[in-house]
């Protein structure tokens, strides 16, 4: 009688969130330092599902599968296979430095001091993308080897005696065969049979979103954000709709990020703080002007419905965080011919002041010169782009592989 059995997990995802939220406290540029980032995040997912910004190549979508079902097929204990899997990962770091692309080889530097494995960065969108079947966490899976090994071992079959497959199976049938001697000559570059295979694993699991319509795209542009790629035009008008109030809100509250940064700046005593704050008054007066080239779009903005977009994304956005970008809003509006000035508005001023004192509490840096020591002189000041340059990079590897396979077919 065949076994069943199931995982039960409870916040995985949770997990993998303040796992992902860590990792951006070492990248200044994309912290959340003004509590937007449930929007960004909820953004980022409808667009592009299974991603996060610490992934850094498609095929690591195959690597991992590869490994654990080679540990699979050798009957490993449940009590051996975190080692030997991470084991396995470490010796993938090695094999990939010798290949000719070592561009986000994840682990280039920590070698075997690796503190987080390729396999969970990119466990959540395994299960995203349809590779991982089972929705259980790695802990789990790992736990569960003795049964798994068990199941493979146990041939089911149907009322007509054809095997049947087994319950435990983790992976996708599709997935592409391991190459022979793997990991040795492990490389980034996709055949044509593992391109398509990603490709059709993300269009058919989300073929309504923007990541799938950028890999059914036969060429590949780049641009500094998703708005600004030519494939906008050709979007369903609820893709397009979604993606302009992503613009709006990015574009908009980039400038609060970048007043917050110079009211800091201006509280460092030293000549350093000097030339941050010119650095950022620059950087205010830029986007100023490209607010005001804007200008009626920002006017016919609508907040309502930008609500309403994202609670259908079921993004949790806190009432104070809806009043902060309300007021912020409402202040561009009323300074569009001269949103420069916001630097010296006492308006401006005190709402990001009072909004930085809700978030932190005692850790506030404005007006805090110990919390403020703390400043590396930037400190979430980039534009949102909702992981735009992390994803250009899945799909360029992604149709680069399909289109190369498509050059290699004699007529």
């Amino acid at each position: 009688m065949p076994s069943n059995f199931g995982w039960v997990d409870f916040g995985e995802k949770e997990r993998q969130q303040m796992l992902n939220v860590v990792h951006m406290f070492s990248m200044p540029d994309t912290r959340d330092e003004l509590g937007l980032g449930s929007i960004r995040d909820a953004f980022a997912d409808h667009f592009f599902p299974g991603t996060s910004t610490i992934q850094t190549r498609a095929k690591y979508f195959l690597f991992i599968p590869w490994i654990y079902k080679s540990l699979e097929a050798k009957g490993i204990a449940a009590k051996d296979v975190a080692r030997l899997a991470r084991a396995a990962e470490v010796v993938l770091i090695d094999k990939l430095l010798a290949s000719d692309d070592t561009d986000g080889i994840i682990g280039k530097e920590a070698r075997a001091n690796l503190q987080r494995l390729p396999s969970n960065i990119y466990w959540a969108g395994l299960g995203a993308w349809g590779v991982r079947l089972l929705p259980i966490s790695q802990h789990e899976y790992q736990r569960s080897f003795d049964h798994i090994t068990k199941a493979k071992r146990t041939i089911m079959l149907t009322d007509d005696k054809e095997p049947l497959s087994s319950a435990a199976e983790l992976w996708h049938p599709g997935l592409p065969d391991m190459p022979r001697g793997f990991p040795e000559h492990a490389n980034f570059s996709l055949t044509a049979d593992e391109a398509l295979y990603l490709r059709d694993r993300v269009t058919l699991k989300h073929s309504k979103s923007l990541l799938a319509a950028l890999l059914l795209r036969p060429d590949l542009v780049e641009s500094d954000f998703p708005w600004e790629h030519p494939i906008v035009h050709t979007l369903p008008a609820q893709l397009k709709s979604t993606l302009k109030h992503a613009q709006d809100f990015s574009q908009v509250m980039h400038g609060a990020a970048i007043l917050y940064n110079l009211m800091l700046a201006r509280q460092v005593p030293h000549d350093k703080g000097r030339e941050w704050e010119d650095n950022y008054t620059e950087r205010l007066n830029t986007w100023a002007q490209n607010i005001v080239k804007r200008s009626s779009e920002i006017r016919a903005w609508s907040l309502p419905d930008l609500w309403n977009v994202l609670d259908n994304l079921e993004a949790r956005v806190h009432p104070a965080t809806k009043t902060f970008i309300q007021h912020w809003v409402d202040l561009c509006r009323s300074h569009l011919d001269s949103l420069e000035r916001l630097a010296q508005e006492p308006a401006a001023l005190t709402l990001i002041t009072q909004r930085e004192r809700l978030l932190k509490k005692a850790r506030a840096r404005l007006n805090n010169p110990r919390a403020l020591e703390t400043w590396p002189g930037s400190a979430g000041a980039g534009q949102l782009e909702y992981r735009w340059s992390t994803v250009e990079v899945l799909v360029k590897d992604i149709v680069t592989g399909i289109s190369e396979g498509a050059a290699h077919v004699k007529p």
